[in-house]
């Protein structure tokens, strides 16, 4: 869920809409005010919301699209549109005021566990990525680890994973904690560890 704010840039009132369009049929996109009534100058937040619903957000369920449109992202473009009054007329125009858009991605939720820093001559960091929902094990990604020296100084070191598992040495000084994210392949959502101290 998401806050958009809506704006008018008139000095008069003005109904504002809010006009969305998507391009992943899988979707279902939800907007807590299609329009609102502002006064000249005045902005409101309204709420957005978008629903991963696979086959159920068709009329007619095709299998065939839902595993076309399965991982691709839905990419939602939201337009401010007002009716202004035109000068010299009793009529009302309709301006493009701006707008938003927003990409959302279906994935499998992941998190990473089991992380374990061992100190020997280097240190080693070992740990695995798992699925939230059955905790079984996450698909082959990347795996970037973030040193921070504790002055705001990073530095990201990339480790390669074998299955869901990874493991590397790190230098035995220059840093003071460390934490784990985790890149995933298509289909599966990215997951970052809390910070661990230097042992």
């Amino acid at each position: 869920m998401l806050e958009l704010t809506v704006g008018n840039p008139f000095s008069h009132p003005a109904y504002v809409y809010v006009v969305p369009s998507q391009t992943n049929p899988l979707y279902r996109t939800y907007l807590e005010h299609s329009w609102l009534y502002l006064d000249g100058g005045e902005t409101r937040k309204i709420l957005v919301m978008s629903e991963y619903a696979g086959g159920e957000a068709l009329v007619e369920p095709d299998p065939d699209v839902v595993e076309a449109f399965r991982y691709i992202p839905n990419r939602i473009d939201l337009k401010g549109v007002a009716d202004s009054e035109h000068p010299g007329t009793d009529h009302d125009v309709q301006v493009v005021l701006g707008g938003a858009q927003i990409e959302i991605a279906e994935g499998l939720a992941t998190y990473v566990d089991n992380l374990v820093l061992t100190d020997f001559f280097e240190i080693l960091i070992e740990g695995e990525v798992l699925v939230q929902r059955d905790d079984s094990p996450a698909p082959q990604g990347t795996i970037f680890l973030t040193l921070d020296d504790g002055t705001g100084g990073r530095t990201n070191v990339s480790v390669p994973m074998f299955g869901n598992q990874f493991s590397a040495f790190l230098p035995p000084s220059g840093w003071t904690k460390v934490r784990a994210y985790y890149l995933p392949p298509a289909g599966t959502a990215d997951a970052t560890s809390a910070w661990y101290p230097h042992p």
